[in-house]
């Protein structure tokens, strides 16, 4: 989000996305993430924040963070919204290929998936220790990955994507 200021300043502001849900779909935004994303929102709204433009990946999480953000804005709506595929995090999808991989070789990982597992079919609060610990491997693994997936081409496409961005 780049801020509109009286003395023709350029301000970026970065806003990770509200807290996503783990009880359904991890890359949707929680009751907890939507009420985040209204407080910022209203947080603008109410000191007058006006934004020139707002960039956002691609993911659904991201997505929603912004709508939400934008609709408290009076004067920018969301079709002004920029979306950037260069500005996505991991995906779900990237993040059950990691675990998967790391559940063939390490017992750790195994034993804590699967406790996961189990204590999930009980109840979503039971299973979220263990769906944090997982999330803790899979970004130690993340970051270590070579190739496409990685951290290092996560990086850099980020870089990437930023510097696609008009020069306001």
């Amino acid at each position: 989000m780049t801020q509109n200021t009286t003395n023709q300043e350029n301000e970026l502001w970065f806003l990770r996305h509200g807290r996503a849900g783990i009880e359904n779909e991890y890359d949707a935004l929680s009751e907890d993430g939507y009420n985040q994303a209204n407080a910022f929102g209203q947080y603008c709204q109410d000191m007058q924040i006006e934004f020139d433009s707002v960039y956002v990946g691609s993911l659904r999480r991201q997505q929603e963070t912004a709508t939400t953000v934008v609709s408290k804005l009076p004067n920018f709506t969301v079709e002004q919204i920029i979306t950037h595929e260069a500005l996505n995090e991991f995906s779900p999808r990237h993040v059950v290929r990691v675990i998967s991989k790391l559940r063939e070789t390490n017992k750790e990982v195994r034993a804590i998936v699967d406790e996961w597992m189990l204590k999930w079919n009980q109840s979503v609060d039971a299973g979220k220790p263990m769906f944090h610990k997982i999330m803790e491997y899979f970004l130690e693994a993340w970051v270590d990955e070579p190739g496409d997936h990685g951290f290092d081409s996560w990086a850099n496409s980020v870089i990437e994507g930023f510097s696609k961005l008009p020069n306001q």
